[in-house]
């Protein structure tokens, strides 16, 4: 009977891999337990990880019943809701729900 693995995909984290890279280097120097080999391949490991793309997206306005003043905001990658109105442009970088970086959208529908 032949056994096939699963992988399941993991939550995909952005962290800063220099910082990391500099903690391992550092207890690498003040650590009694010196190994050359095993420092190497961490540090390689490190460098050569695939890299992650952060999303991004817009802020985009709909408007209900054709009147401008009535709608909402929402990030065109997840589509979550964040304002209600359109004088109230959203001032996040990033979206809180799915993370993308954002920007205003060119659809502002009024």
């Amino acid at each position: 009977m032949q056994m096939t693995q699963v992988r399941v995909m993991a939550e995909v984290r952005l962290i800063d891999a220099n910082i990391l890279k500099e903690a391992i280097t550092q207890y690498y120097y003040i650590s009694e337990l010196k190994n050359p080999f095993w420092f190497r391949l961490i540090t390689d490991y490190i460098d050569n990880a695939p890299t992650v793309e952060q999303p991004t997206g817009a802020w985009i306005y709909n408007q209900y019943d054709g009147n401008p003043k009535i709608g909402n905001w929402h990030c065109s990658n997840c589509r979550n809701i964040v304002y209600g109105w359109k004088f109230q442009k959203p001032y996040y970088n990033f979206c809180p729900n799915c993370g993308a970086k954002m920007k205003i959208g060119d659809n502002d529908n009024g």
